[in-house]
């Protein structure tokens, strides 16, 4: 399978957002981070990354999934995943 861009990896993601948050798709840049957007909290944020998993048929370690910083470390995690 081809490796997708960080391009596409946040062009999904932000689709992702979209239906988690409620938000516009571009509301998400890679410098985002949940204080960024409105309704991301702990239980969001558990509820996006598994939508995320599904979207791009991988899973995280639960160690990783509150060690993301930014959407660029949520990207950069994606492609070293294989998606």
């Amino acid at each position: 399978m081809e490796q997708l861009t960080r391009h596409a990896i946040l062009t999904r993601l932000r689709v992702v957002a979209a239906q988690t948050f409620d938000c516009a798709e571009d509301a998400l840049m890679e410098d985002s981070i949940a204080a960024d957007i409105r309704g991301w909290d702990s239980l969001s944020h558990t509820i996006f990354v598994m939508s995320v998993e599904e979207a791009f048929g991988i899973e995280f370690d639960a160690e990783k999934v509150f060690a993301f910083s930014n959407v660029a470390d949520l990207i950069t995690a994606i492609a070293k995943a294989g998606a």
